[in-house]
């Protein structure tokens, strides 16, 4: 109870920061509009995958709040209910009451999911419902019951309708039940095909469905609902040979420029590019986990210090092997990863954490003695002090200015003026549509005002104010230097 009181206080801390959302996050909320007036049809057509934003249009329906509201107070649930099942998931680990209540302190200071408490994002809904499926899955792998399998089967598909990933773990983590000692592989069988219960009812659904719109529209109908999984039934069949090509690619792109002798190409440059690839994987792995954790983490897994059983061990490594494959795959072939789709990945290890931190601290007391001892722990404690005042605290520049410049505009000018802004978060917090500044200069005549967002280091250099000659009828800034500056045209 404490724990879920502690998580709403701390949104409503990185809440009062104040901090413009991210940019995804205005899509959603254009979908979450669209279906509350035209329908999920039209929904689909700004965002394809559209759970999200019908939560949100139909929270702000039921509790008549503002969709921006509504997709703060739905954040705030999930963000709680992955607090919870974090907590639920280290018991079934083998957690001590102990143990349990370092696991909360964990979660509820983990940075990552403090400073995303604040952003519009599917996200959100795919964590939680994400180890909800975990935690079912193991209960199911224990005692095999329909009531876990069926448990399993709904929040494996929900989070799948956060977000395409959840797919993965819907079609291959129940396989673990394969590798089950002390069985017989044809009872292997059937408690797998019975964890899949759900997703063949599913399966039958979508098909239905299908027939009844190809039977309705015999001249083709395109089903926008379906686009997402197409595309991962192709990655499922392609995706590690397109990684591996793209990976080629770019390698022949670096031997056109020169960069290899012609001796070395075949053989350096690929591994070069996989080493490249390796690293940054690495690197974003501790901007998003954070070293400590990530030291803290390897020393639990090296040492065994967490007691699992066979089921919790198989369900949980085997959700964190998948996950690593996922994105590795993904950055192989964009040459690109954001933190957010590390984070599950990152949650997962996180629950080795506690374990940790008891066994440093068992260490600690019976053996202050010796040097390395001595230390070893206040020095832990030390790095999580500095973790938990960064996790609730809100450093670097503040981007309210980006906020209160967006309100200003959509108070003191008319609903009809036309706006020009180079900032998708501006037009939003303007409540306005309007023209993009990449087009300024051939529809200056169409805009009515014209809002740029500019950083310390365009100040001097910005196309758009050197062929501007006026001065702005106000100003926003933050302390670092970056502005927004508004000119009246008209």
């Amino acid at each position: 109870m404490w724990a879920t009181f502690a998580s709403i206080s701390i949104t409503l801390v990185m809440l009062a920061y104040n901090q413009p959302f991210d940019v995804d996050g205005i899509g959603l909320l254009k979908a979450a509009a669209v279906f509350t007036h035209q329908g999920i049809k039209q929904a689909v057509l700004i965002y394809r995958w559209p759970l999200y934003p019908i939560l949100i249009a139909s929270v702000a329906n039921i509790f008549h709040l503002s969709l921006l509201h509504s997709a703060y107070f739905l954040n705030a649930i999930l963000d709680t209910v992955t607090v919870v099942l974090f907590i639920m998931l280290v018991k079934e680990l083998g957690g001590t009451r102990r143990l349990q209540i370092i696991a909360a302190f964990v979660i509820l200071f983990f940075p990552y999911l403090n400073h995303f408490r604040h952003n519009v994002l599917r996200g959100h809904g795919y964590y939680a419902f994400a180890l909800l499926a975990i935690l079912f899955l193991i209960y199911y792998c224990r005692s095999y019951q329909w009531r876990y399998a069926i448990g399993w089967g709904l929040a494996v598909i929900l989070a799948t309708l956060f977000r395409i990933e959840g797919a993965v773990l819907a079609c291959f983590l129940p396989l673990i039940l394969l590798f089950k000692p002390g069985q017989k592989f044809i009872l292997n069988l059937k408690y797998i095909t019975q964890a899949y219960i759900v997703h063949f009812f599913v399966i039958a659904l979508i098909l239905i469905y299908s027939f009844i719109v190809t039977l309705s529209h015999p001249s083709g109908f395109h089903i926008p609902y379906l686009s997402r999984l197409s595309e991962f039934i192709y990655q499922m069949t392609n995706g590690m040979q397109n990684a591996w090509h793209v990976l080629q690619a770019k390698a022949a792109a670096m031997k056109s420029i020169g960069i290899w002798p012609e001796a070395l190409y075949r053989g350096v440059i690929t591994y070069f590019l996989t080493g490249g690839l390796i690293a940054v994987y690495i690197g974003l792995l501790i901007a998003t986990f954070g070293l400590l954790y990530l030291i803290l983490s390897i020393y639990s897994l090296t040492r065994k210090i967490i007691p699992f059983d066979w089921s919790t061990k198989a369900v949980w490594t085997g959700a964190i092997l998948l996950n690593v494959i996922v994105t590795v795959v993904f950055l192989c072939q964009q040459f690109f990863l954001s933190y957010r789709y590390i984070a599950l990945l990152c949650l997962l290890l996180l629950l080795s954490i506690p374990f940790a931190l008891e066994k440093l601290y068992i260490n600690w007391k019976a053996r202050r003695k010796l040097m390395r001892s001595r230390w070893m722990f206040p020095l832990v404690c030390l790095g999580l002090m500095y973790t938990v005042i960064g996790s609730v605290t809100h450093f670097g520049p503040s981007k309210t200015y980006i906020i209160k410049a967006g309100q200003w505009i959509d108070k003191n000018t008319f609903p009809i003026s036309k706006l020009c802004c180079n900032d998708e978060q501006l037009f939003y917090y303007a409540n306005r549509r309007g023209l993009n500044a990449a087009d300024f200069s051939q529809n200056q005549k169409q805009c009515d005002y014209l809002a740029l967002k500019i950083t310390k280091h365009e100040i001097h250099d910005n196309k758009y104010l050197k062929y501007l000659e006026m001065h702005p009828i106000k100003l926003f800034h933050n302390e670092r230097g970056d502005k927004v500056l508004i000119f009246k045209l008209k």
